[in-house]
């Protein structure tokens, strides 16, 4: 069945606006196929990244660069499709560790005008906090993301770089996924 909705989405096509829920799920959907072994299904997983137009952000990895060779070493037999490009400009996403009662803390630029989005996604049940401020360090949003994501959403009145923590408030190391537009 997964397989079915990522051979949809890929034969439709790059969306012209990318969702980043699309993002998540394919996060989502790689965690899936490397707890259960599917060499297949983490290819798919990597496609449908790669087809959001998603780019790993400034000092990480590239994921779907990472499960098409962890897919490869699972099966070695099956020959991994070409990858799809991605479009010139789209979201990026990072994946992190928040440590317990820490914060990481980055920059990111937005633009005037343009719909804004951040959204943070634990990759276990977890108490993170999403806050975004602006330059002067007024606080443009806050969210809680335990379980499901959370999302920022705003429309900035200027280009500008924007604060971007992800706080964690529990007693344990949580990983996570955030994706930004």
């Amino acid at each position: 069945m997964i397989a079915f909705a990522i051979a949809a989405f890929l034969a439709a096509g790059p969306a012209a606006e990318t969702d980043h829920g699309l993002v998540l799920r394919a996060m989502e959907l790689a965690a899936a196929a490397q707890a259960e072994g599917s060499a297949e299904n983490l290819r798919m997983a990597a496609r449908l990244l790669q087809a959001t137009g998603a780019a790993p952000q400034e000092g990480t990895p590239d994921l779907a660069g990472e499960w098409m060779a962890a897919a490869d070493a699972m099966d070695p037999q099956t020959e991994a499709a070409a990858p799809d490009r991605g479009r010139a400009v789209g979201p990026g996403y990072r994946r992190g560790v928040a440590t317990p009662a820490g914060a990481v803390e980055f920059s990111e630029i937005f633009y005037a005008g343009q719909s804004a989005t951040v959204s943070l996604q634990p990759t276990a049940e977890a108490d993170l906090i999403l806050q975004v401020t602006d330059s002067d360090g007024g606080e443009i949003c806050q969210r809680s993301a335990q379980a499901a994501s959370a999302s920022c959403q705003w429309i900035p009145a200027w280009t500008a770089p924007y604060q971007i923590t992800v706080r964690n408030t529990g007693a344990r190391e949580t990983a996570y996924y955030l994706v930004t537009n």
